[in-house]
């Protein structure tokens, strides 16, 4: 499973954050929240901070992370 960053981005953006104050908040690019939120995966650093301040924001605990479970059949098998 992996931690699904749009739906932290997204609930980031309910709470009244734009991509460019969360940039500011985790001193990141505006492009990288874009690309984070569009499915790229931030470096882990980036990850923490990102994680930290949507707790801070949902008052919501690491337990309650959203996290997405790809099914199989979306993946390619290798020739």
């Amino acid at each position: 499973m992996q931690i699904d960053w749009f739906r932290l981005i997204t609930d980031l953006e309910r709470a009244g954050f734009t991509h460019d104050k969360i940039a500011r908040q985790l001193v990141a690019s505006r492009s990288s929240i874009f690309y984070w939120k569009t499915g790229s995966e931030p470096r882990y650093s980036d990850g923490e901070r990102l994680i930290r301040l949507w707790a801070l924001v949902t008052h919501k605990t690491q337990e309650d992370l959203p996290y997405v479970d790809y099914q199989p059949a979306r993946y390619r098998r290798r020739k």
